[in-house]
């Protein structure tokens, strides 16, 4: 069997597994995964005190990566919360889709509220036309203030608990949201079970699709 190669995009690491973790681990079984970082990741408190090094960053995401089994990561290294793309970055992304020939790309929902995710999402969605399915996902439950509106929905059920392993990857982040946030991830995932007549699940919204069939994207 030819696997088929899906490219996952985020602004930030652990975006991705918030929104996609569940459903990365149900298609890497039968596809080969590969994830697109925009930025390093580094930010800093309304005090201009460092939260989180690039290096932290790094190594966390490094981790997550080894328990979703992803082939390869991409990562253009810009600064967070200064995301702007030009025709070098336009340039790589070509780079990288030439490359890898992805079946789908997954991105941001534009009707996220976090600048950096709404720039990522118009941004590799419109350089994605020629690309056969196009995901948005949901990568944050408290930055929409606009409707989510998934007409997707994927049983993660099996998959779940390596997703929370991923998540707990990302320490720093852990540290500063505390533990409610894998709190609010169960719930929001069981809800989205529930709509899907299932224990848990992941919700999207397909903005262009080829294939029919969730399972065979």
């Amino acid at each position: 069997m030819i696997k088929k190669n899906i490219l996952f995009v985020g602004a930030h690491i652990d975006d991705i597994e918030l929104g996609c973790a569940g459903t990365i681990v149900k298609f890497s079984k039968k596809n080969n995964i590969y994830f697109l970082i925009i930025t390093n990741s580094e930010f800093y408190n309304q005090n201009n005190k460092i939260v989180r090094k690039k290096e932290i960053a790094e190594k966390e995401l490094n981790n997550s990566l080894n328990i979703l089994k992803v082939k390869k990561i991409f990562n253009f290294n810009l600064n967070t919360n200064n995301i702007q793309f030009n025709d070098d970055t336009k340039k790589e992304y070509l780079k990288i889709i030439n490359k890898i020939k992805p079946e789908t790309v997954f991105v941001h929902s534009g009707n996220d509220t976090h600048l950096d995710h709404q720039i990522v999402s118009n941004f590799i969605t419109s350089m994605s036309k020629k690309i056969n399915n196009i995901i948005h996902y949901k990568s944050n439950f408290y930055h929409y203030s606009k409707k989510f509106n998934p007409n997707l929905y994927i049983d993660i059920s099996k998959e779940f608990n390596t997703k929370i392993k991923s998540i707990k990857c990302y320490k720093t982040e852990l540290k500063r949201v505390k533990k409610s946030w894998l709190k609010l991830i169960k719930l929001e995932n069981s809800l989205y079970g529930n709509i899907a007549n299932t224990k848990y699940a992941e919700a999207f919204e397909i903005i262009k699709i080829v294939k029919k069939k969730a399972n065979e994207i």
